[in-house]
């Protein structure tokens, strides 16, 4: 029985990951592949021994390979680049190979086949972000009351539906004017909303608009582990109360990772929770980043906003510079790990990826969609790396070939791409050895 679940919380969700993920951006190769006139010999889910195959009328046979942690597109004269063929003249030994480049084959459909993964992978992220967006849609501006929240404080006269336009005589018009002005608030403050009600302006007392209400979950954060869930509000910590984001921040920092005892309102009740933060590197930005202890959460405001549905092309644009923010992210990050400014156990193998899958699936479907969007954003941009055997290696020898008109000698290629598999080797099993330790 404990298998079984195990398998569903943690196995299954991270197959499904994987499967469209890899799905994705290799149907990006295959599909750029044939708009450019190129055939396809295979199309692989998955490595091994394929446990289905089947072969289309193109000639592309279609494979789902047990070793679920990647996949290959096969195009002959840009597929793989190197086999190990038995010499019979030469007795026992084995000669290695390159396969010779289509002589017809234009460089820039070289390009377009290799590229087309990546592209995929970023096409999957905006599409995953842009309906997310859709569904949750987004904020009305001026800010409408949806629901106030339900706080230890009492009742308010705040109600669903009260357009807010200025609390304490601050002007309120956006979200950032509402995180500003209760950031900046003493939350033992009254404070009186001026809103309109039904064409009617009215004022009326409501909440401290950013109390220490739970609003997101990080996964696998000591958070999630404790067992806090979004729409807790934080009474206090280590005895102290906490009444603001910056008493809990300041608290949390104080605690340099050991152990705290924390007080939550849930459900018109008082719960108590133990947990310790973690050290972590946390973007400040202009690529610059600083460890701090945190306990993963993301705070929100004493209201829920209204929204609205937008239309495809807001959602698309949205899409796209969320998944600009993950690429921006992610190639701030990836040098400052290799000159060991930040902690190496940001990079994560199968086995940590599993983890999240299933730590995402337990959150919702929501975050489920979100973490394959954010998945499909970074392995776009690591594919997209100038290493020998990535799509980013291939790239670089075609702009070669395009800028110069002729390939790059064969040996070249042959050790480069040794030494790319080399690294991908080993950056497999460091990834394999941080699952385990960090």
């Amino acid at each position: 029985m404990d298998s079984l679940i195990y398998f569903i919380q943690t196995l299954a969700p991270f197959l499904v990951v994987i499967v469209v993920v890899v799905v994705f951006h290799e149907f990006g190769h295959y599909l750029a592949a044939r708009l450019s006139g190129l055939e396809v010999s295979e199309f692989s889910v998955g490595f091994g021994t394929p446990i289905w195959k089947r072969r289309d009328r193109n000639g592309t046979e279609w494979r789902f390979a047990p070793i679920l942690l990647g996949g290959y597109v096969k195009i002959p004269g840009l597929g793989t680049m190197f086999n190990v063929n038995r010499n019979s003249q030469a007795g026992e030994n084995y000669q290695i190979q390159f396969d010779k480049e289509l002589a017809d084959i234009p460089v820039s459909k070289k390009l377009l086949a290799v590229a087309g993964g990546p592209i995929a992978s970023f096409v999957l992220a905006i599409i995953v972000f842009a309906l997310v967006s859709t569904f949750q849609g987004f904020i009305k501006e001026p800010l409408v009351v949806k629901k106030i929240h339900h706080l230890p404080t009492g009742h308010y006269e705040l109600q669903p539906g009260d357009e807010i336009q200025a609390i304490n005589d601050t002007s309120i018009s956006t979200l950032y004017d509402l995180y500003s002005f209760g950031n900046q608030s003493d939350p033992e403050a009254v404070f009186y909303y001026r809103v309109k009600r039904f064409s009617e302006e009215f004022e009326v007392i409501g909440p401290y608009p950013t109390p220490p209400i739970i609003h997101n979950i990080n996964l696998e954060s000591p958070a999630q582990a404790s067992g806090l869930m979004v729409g807790d509000v934080i009474l206090s910590v280590d005895g102290r109360p906490v009444g603001s984001g910056s008493d809990l921040a300041r608290e949390v920092s104080a605690s340099e990772g050991r152990q705290m005892d924390f007080v939550i309102f849930r459900d018109n009740q008082e719960i108590s929770f133990s947990l310790a933060g973690e050290f972590q590197d946390l973007p400040v930005g202009n690529g610059e980043f600083e460890k701090r202890v945190l306990i993963g959460v993301g705070l929100g405001l004493a209201i829920e906003p209204d929204t609205y549905t937008p239309g495809p092309l807001d959602a698309l644009w949205y899409g796209t510079l969320r998944t600009l923010a993950v690429v921006v992210s992610t190639l701030e990050a990836l040098p400052k790990i290799i000159t060991n400014e930040i902690s190496s156990c940001n990079i994560q193998g199968p086995i940590g990826i599993a983890k999240f899958s299933g730590s995402a699936a337990n959150q919702g479907p929501i975050v489920f969609i979100l973490f394959i969007g954010v998945l499909s954003a970074a392995i776009g941009v690591v594919n997209l790396l100038p290493i020998p055997v990535l799509d980013g290696g291939h790239l670089v020898f075609y702009f070669y070939e395009l800028i110069t008109g002729r390939e790059a000698h064969s040996k070249f290629r042959y050790y480069t791409y040794i030494i790319g598999f080399g690294l991908i080797l080993s950056l497999f099993a460091f990834t394999i050895y941080n699952d385990l330790t960090c």
